[in-house]
């Protein structure tokens, strides 16, 4: 046992004793003592990666004695037993004959479609099975945490720098106004680098909060809909909360998509919000030599910041280019970075880590010294509560994928719903800031206050930065159209934006939770000819695991429609339920 005043912590990890930090939360402890996987491929009989990092993250661990945890949130205390699904209990050579029982599918096959045959399988399906399941079960709970009621004029959701500017305005005309979020208050403001939007500008908008009396509930979740209520979860005091509001501006902020290539599930891979989360934010290095995965501005401005902070970083160019991709390539560029374009495949090599990557650009192969890869090829809005909400969606490609319907002021065809920020369609910071902030500004006048002079030099500004970006300028013309309209429509050129498309099918994997790989996506849709996305889901897993679709569903979708010549729309949605992450039972026992 260790004393409080040490800088590290026992703890055990199954049944080996480590040392971690003691104020770092248990993932990012893990990473930095070595431990890069929370869990295996069941494909592969090997530890898995894509780590996300975050609130919204599917990683789990389970403590002895206690309940499962999302490792972001749950920090190291002395002595905790820790179980981590890591184990390989089958041969190589046994994985091979049962390999295409391991597929999707497989369990339809003889013998296993027989009874007899399950029960005598069932006896070795938890050790194969890639999730932790807990040894031990919490004492039963005496008694529940009370619910909380929260009643309040407008209801912001989301409290990075998009829901901050919604908030403030807002609440200028005196409106009781309340803001939800689940970590810190700022969002990428904590990790990514601004000139205009910075530390300053942070403190000055929570600044204006206090003065205009918003209430910010921190730590809680906004879960998504009963039928007679809107709904949360406070992380820190495990309790219910329960809204009444008479607007609601979304402002979830967007993230992004996993890269599709061969072994895309190695440890080491992370989304690249979450590498800097790990350095900015717990002082955790990814890796020491980085390759980072895109060509969207978040791509280039982590593989900039990186690079300016002494690491050794590379970046391949995946197919969707970012509203700032020339100035921020030419940007990298100068500081030495090397750029690979034109590249059709990549293989991350490796076995229990990343140890490197071997490329295909132009025909030549190139092997690249890596320890860990970051990903950013493509960012999609945070839609799943404004779908949750009924409030309607389109399509464009340009935008992230499938966004809601809404004008530049973020009024969506529902009146009381408005959207803020990156979560009504990926842009640039410059242009979701304004918007965010003109959707609170419409949000109030909803409910009857009168607009205030600044509300016109904000919509000039925005106009006038959204006429310097010809792509974001076209889309939003496709968008307000479709207000008007009060219709959607498909905007895709055809090209899944993630797929390196000489890759290894069978090795490149769309659903991390339920191994679900392109092949099996690619036999779906054009063996079985399943093209509804519902029938997918159902068929394979997609979208059921835990992260619900956060990772795989896109990729899923434009895999679809790449193999079929279908339309995004024409293969459709998966349904969006609460909650938006998963609550302990006990919880709602306290409503």
């Amino acid at each position: 046992m260790t004393d409080d005043s040490e800088p590290y912590v026992d703890i055990y990890v199954n049944d080996k004793l480590v040392k971690v930090p003691r104020d770092l939360p248990i993932g990012a402890a893990l990473y930095k003592a070595g431990i890069y996987s929370l869990e295996k491929s069941m494909r592969f009989n090997r530890p898995r990666g894509l780590m996300v990092f975050n609130w919204r993250g599917p990683e789990k661990i389970y403590v002895e004695g206690d309940f499962e945890y999302n490792p972001y949130l749950f920090k190291a205390s002395d002595g905790i037993k820790i179980r981590i699904k890591l184990s390989t209990p089958l041969p190589k050579s046994l994985l091979k004959v049962i390999d295409g029982y391991l597929r999707v599918g497989g369990y339809n096959k003889w013998p296993f479609n027989r009874m007899w045959a399950w029960n005598i399988a069932l006896k070795y399906v938890d050790d194969i099975l890639p999730w932790n399941k807990p040894k031990y079960v919490k004492e039963p709970i005496k008694e529940y945490p009370k619910s909380i009621n929260v009643d309040t004029d407008i209801l912001v959701v989301g409290g990075g720098y998009s829901g901050l500017e919604a908030a403030y305005n807002a609440s200028k005309s005196g409106l009781k106004t309340t803001l939800v979020e689940a970590d810190s208050l700022g969002g990428h403001l904590n990790i990514y680098r601004h000139d205009m939007y910075n530390e300053d500008y942070l403190n000055k908008l929570l600044k204006g909060l206090k003065e205009n009396d918003v209430h910010i509930l921190g730590n809680t979740v906004f879960e998504g809909f009963f039928e007679d209520s809107a709904f949360g979860y406070k992380l820190d005091t495990d309790q219910l909360i329960t809204f009444s509001y008479k607007v609601i501006i979304f402002a979830t902020g967007s993230y992004e998509v996993p890269a599709l290539y061969s072994y895309n599930d190695l440890p080491k891979t992370l989304l690249a919000s979450a590498g800097l989360r790990l350095y900015y934010k717990h002082g955790v290095k990814p890796g020491e030599n980085i390759v980072i995965i895109g060509s969207t501005d978040k791509a280039f401005q982590t593989a900039i910041q990186l690079k300016e902070d002494g690491f050794k970083v590379r970046v391949i160019e995946s197919f969707y280019k970012g509203f700032k991709y020339s100035e921020l390539r030419a940007k990298a560029l100068e500081l030495g970075i090397e750029i690979y374009d034109k590249v059709s495949k990549i293989t991350a090599l490796g076995y229990d880590r990343v140890s490197g990557l071997k490329i295909v650009q132009e025909g030549q192969v190139i092997k690249l010294n890596v320890d860990s890869i970051l990903h950013a090829p493509y960012i999609v809005p945070d839609t799943e509560l404004i779908k949750m909400a009924r409030s309607p969606l389109t399509f464009d490609i340009d935008l992230g994928g499938y966004i809601p319907i809404h004008d530049i002021n973020g009024a969506t065809l529902i009146d009381n719903i408005f959207i803020a920020g990156s979560a009504g369609g990926v842009s640039t910071e410059e242009i979701y800031i304004r918007q965010a902030a003109l959707a609170g500004l419409k949000a109030s006048e909803y409910l009857g206050k009168s607009l205030p002079s600044e509300y016109d030099d904000i919509l000039n500004e925005l106009n006038e930065v959204v006429g310097k970006t010809p792509l974001y300028r076209n889309a939003l013309s496709r968008l307000e159209n479709a207000f008007k309209k009060k219709e959607g429509y498909v905007y895709f050129n055809g090209i899944h934006p993630t797929f390196y498309r000489e890759s290894d099918l069978r090795r490149t994997f769309v659903c991390f939770c339920t191994d679900v790989t392109l092949e099996d996506i690619k036999k779906i849709v054009t063996g079985m000819e399943l093209r509804k996305m519902e029938h997918i889901k159902r068929y394979s897993g997609v979208g059921t695991g835990r992260c619900q679709g956060r990772r795989c569903f896109l990729n899923t979708l434009l895999a679809a429609s790449v193999f079929t010549g279908l339309k995004p729309t024409e293969i459709g949605e998966i349904r969006s339920r609460p909650p938006y992450i998963p609550i302990p039972l006990y919880v709602i026992g306290g409503e």
